[in-house]
Parts: C-alpha cells; sequence; structure tokens
C-alpha cells in the first residue's frame, strides 16, 4: 500500500476536541457523494475564467470543503489555514498517512487547469491562471483518527510567518502509522520548530518554484 503524509493546519485541539480520535470530516459528510468520479466533480469548484484576445482560459479552480478534507504537502501551505481568521490566531499543525489512492490531487488539478492561461503573452497572467497552487493543496474525503500522526501548536502571524511549538508536541497514541515513519515525521516537526519563525507558503512560490 502506498501512502502519503500530509499536513493540516487546524485550530481544534487534539486531545479537548477529540481530533486524534475522529480525524477530520467534511462539513457535510453525509452528502458526498460515494462514486470516485463523480466525488471529484463535487469537491473541484471550476476556476475563474477570462479573455484573452477573444479566447475564453481557465484559470486554476478550488475545494469546497463542505465535501472534502483539505490538507497540504508542505508544512508552509498549511500553515495558511484556517485563511478566513482575521486576527491569526495560533492554531495546531497536525501530520497524517493517507492511502495515495484516497488523494485527489487539488495541486496537479490546478495546474492543469491554468497551464493556457499562464503561458500567454509572457506570463502576463500567471497570477491569475495559477493564484491558488502556492498552497500545494490535495484532498480526501476524511482522515481517520487511527491515521492523525501527531499535532504541534502552530503560531501564526499577520506577517504572513508561522513558528511550530516542538515543545508541546502531542503524539497520537492510537495512530496506526508504521513506528519508524512515525518517529521520522515527529523529528521532521520537531526540527522544524528549532527554526524559529518560517515564512508561509506566498503565491509568488507557487508560480516559481
Amino acid at each position: 500500500m502506498s501512502t502519503r503524509i500530509l499536513f493540516r493546519s487546524d485550530t481544534r485541539h487534539p486531545i479537548k476536541d477529540n481530533i486524534f480520535n475522529l480525524g477530520f470530516k467534511p462539513w457535510e459528510p453525509t452528502k458526498i457523494e460515494k462514486v470516485r468520479s463523480k466525488w471529484e466533480k463535487q469537491i473541484y469548484q471550476p476556476g475563474r475564467k477570462g479573455k484573452v484576445g477573444g479566447v475564453v482560459m481557465q484559470a486554476a479552480g478550488d475545494i469546497d470543503s463542505n465535501y472534502a478534507v483539505c490538507l497540504s504537502q508542505r508544512i508552509a501551505g498549511a500553515a495558511l489555514f484556517p485563511y478566513n481568521k482575521k486576527d491569526r490566531d495560533p492554531s495546531w499543525m497536525y501530520a497524517v498517512e493517507v492511502d495515495e489512492k484516497d488523494v485527489f490531487s487539488t495541486h496537479n488539478k490546478q495546474i492543469h487547469d491554468g497551464f493556457k492561461l499562464a503561458q500567454v503573452r509572457g506570463g502576463k497572467y500567471v497570477g491569475q491562471a495559477w493564484w491558488a497552487i502556492y498552497a500545494h493543496e490535495v484532498a480526501v474525503k476524511q482522515v481517520d483518527g487511527n491515521q492523525v500522526i501527531c499535532a504541534a501548536p502552530c503560531l501564526r502571524s499577520m506577517a504572513d510567518y508561522y513558528q511550530i511549538m516542538d515543545g508541546s508536541l502531542k503524539i497520537n497514541g492510537s495512530c496506526r502509522v508504521d513506528k519508524k515513519i512515525k518517529d521520522l515525521v515527529v523529528s521532521i516537526l520537531k526540527e522544524e520548530g528549532k527554526g524559529g519563525w518560517r515564512p508561509r507558503a506566498q503565491r509568488k512560490m507557487g508560480y516559481h518554484k
């Protein structure tokens, strides 16, 4: 079985809010399409369209979190969320392991959808085409509690920086992940915490790196 380690920033406490047992679910779990192809159409919202030289071109779309759990392939990308918090209050940085077959690559779909628009006029419209890819986002139907490896407090600043507080990291005792993988992920988060404040993902990172 092929798996992936992914990250999610969430304001809910791993123990007090029972995330280590319940995991993560979409806002409307009972309305999720069961057939994979239908689910993909349900969760991915079409991107904005613009006209260039009279030709309509597609831009990157986004995920409807009513029907999917959003994760990131990068800690810096996960640290962007929850995005609608005006005060950018502290969150928890979760690391999870999910089956590769369950992952919908939002990031790849966004690149595909915005590719044509990003190429025209020397990249003049790259920002419009690929506005969302800097988050390196993926989506799954749900994350079970035993797929959650650990969580560490994450401070977020208005200046677009984040800091992992590795000293308060909590490990999920009921996690089913192989011990070698679990230890590696924990060491990554602890190492991340030693770096102090780090820049969160930014749009220019998505376009150029």
